[in-house]
């Protein structure tokens, strides 16, 4: 039996719109297919080399040093109490601050070796000098307040200026300030590790961009913010007076109640 020629013009014309449309969609589907696993690619790159060599590793090491640092001072007021107030003996107290001062993690702070974060450091410094800055200025209150109170002579000289529970109030004060400056920087790495996942880069360039954002720039400006006080802070504890020492304590203090649950980056 034989067709009509347009009959079978028809059919392959038809064979031939079948296989255009196939291969359209099949190439669609290609490239959005590469288009996602090069999106893939990007964000397990930024994931890798910013955040499992940078931001994590730091955050473990601000968690570890504020903490640690935090105990110290609460086991030295305690031995404290026990030994000048309660009568346990000095040389008691003496030995009990020797065995504070040589936990691991209080001799790598008190000399300033902070192995946990140094060698990350480098790669914080991507997000910004002020959150690097900030951090870095943090160990640096950590070192400076646990070498200066974990002495013996430190002790009996603060006891004799003042009291045994002045000298208690005190550290217990610092001791609340260091657990403070912790927790605002654990926030500020928090936030900004959810600004980062919740993006939706195209390509690196997009990630590059993000730091120019208002919101980022905002989140830059409080950091360089929580600086200020915390140097004001640092620098008056160095100061004869305590006038000084009290007015930025009480300005740094406010400024950590009145910023550390707010997301600059919202």
């Amino acid at each position: 039996m034989s067709l009509d020629p347009t009959t079978i013009v028809s059919s392959l014309l038809g064979g031939l719109i079948a296989i255009s449309g196939s291969i359209t969609v099949a190439l669609l589907y290609i490239r959005s297919q590469n288009k996602s696993d090069r999106k893939r690619r990007l964000h397990e790159m930024i994931q890798r080399r910013y955040f499992e060599e940078g931001v994590l590793p730091i955050e473990a090491a601000l968690s570890e040093y504020g903490t640690s640092a935090v105990f110290a001072i609460v086991d030295l007021r305690t031995w404290v109490g026990r030994c000048l107030k309660f009568g346990e003996g000095k040389k008691l107290l003496e030995a009990k601050i020797e065995e504070i001062v040589k936990r691991p993690t209080i001799t790598d702070i008190t000399q300033r070796n902070f192995v946990l974060a140094m060698k990350w450091f480098p790669t914080l410094q991507r997000f910004g000098m002020p959150l690097h800055d900030s951090i870095k200025r943090t160990f640096q209150l950590y070192s400076e307040v646990l070498s200066d109170i974990l002495t013996f002579r430190s002790v009996q000289h603060q006891v004799a200026e003042s009291s045994v529970e002045e000298f208690m109030r005190g550290s217990s004060a610092v001791g609340q300030m260091i657990q403070a400056t912790e927790i605002y920087l654990e926030r500020r790495l928090e936030n900004l590790k959810d600004y980062v996942w919740q993006k939706d880069f195209e390509n690196y360039y997009d990630f590059q961009k993000m730091f120019q954002e208002q919101k980022y720039t905002n989140f830059l400006s409080d950091l360089k913010q929580y600086f200020k006080y915390l140097s004001d802070w640092m620098d008056a504890l160095r100061s004869e007076k305590s006038e000084d020492r009290k007015r930025t304590s009480l300005a740094l203090s406010k400024w950590l109640t009145e910023n550390t649950e707010h997301n600059p980056l919202q």
